[in-house]
């Protein structure tokens, strides 16, 4: 039972690690308008059901950077847009393309939407191409995991109680082999 314990705790701190590296990661990753990008990917928490069935509430999609190449229609895109005259993400697919030559526009729309989206983009309002990547529920954890009291929750408090365990684990075994050494004289 010990053993069996041991291995599930080991299994625990290996995932609270895993975690940390990656939240690290995105923190330190160079940022572009905020947003971090790893190898040219996009981590989007989904917020609001406009994409279900395909993408649903909760859902944590990945992205390929945007690099200027061929939008069709259906393509599904994160990108910035005006919202109450706040900036703000969306991911919608796009229904209509507008090219007048100079200038190319996307009419955007979600797929549970009922009409298009208000405002037209342009390829300088694109972040990303959905990947197909998508893992269910995960958003809302990586969300709690992104907030202060979620970090402190699941990436500090695990990592103190790993390092109290670890350190009372070399006590322990500095303990026993110093008994060791003396019952052996």
């Amino acid at each position: 039972m010990k053993k069996v314990l041991n291995i599930l705790l080991d299994i625990i701190i290996w995932i609270i690690i895993l975690l940390a590296i990656f939240i690290t990661i995105m923190s330190l990753t160079k940022k572009t308008n905020n947003l971090s990008s790893i190898f040219g990917y996009y981590v989007f928490s989904i917020k609001t059901e406009s994409m279900e069935p395909v993408i649903k509430k909760g859902d944590l999609i990945i992205g390929k950077k945007y690099n200027d190449e061929l939008i069709k229609k259906g393509d599904i895109l994160s990108f910035y847009t005006l919202e109450n005259d706040r900036t703000i993400i969306k991911t919608h697919r796009v229904e209509k393309i507008y090219d007048d030559g100079a200038l190319k526009s996307y009419l955007m729309k979600g797929d549970n939407n009922e009409k298009p989206d208000d405002v037209h983009i342009t390829n300088n309002d694109i972040i990303c191409r959905y990947t197909n990547v998508r893992i269910p529920l995960l958003g809302y954890i990586f969300n709690f995991i992104k907030s202060k009291v979620g970090f402190f929750v699941t990436i500090i408090i695990p990592l103190f109680i790993t390092f109290i365990y670890n350190l009372y684990t070399l006590i322990l075994t500095i303990i026993e082999d110093k008994k060791t050494k003396q019952n052996s004289v």
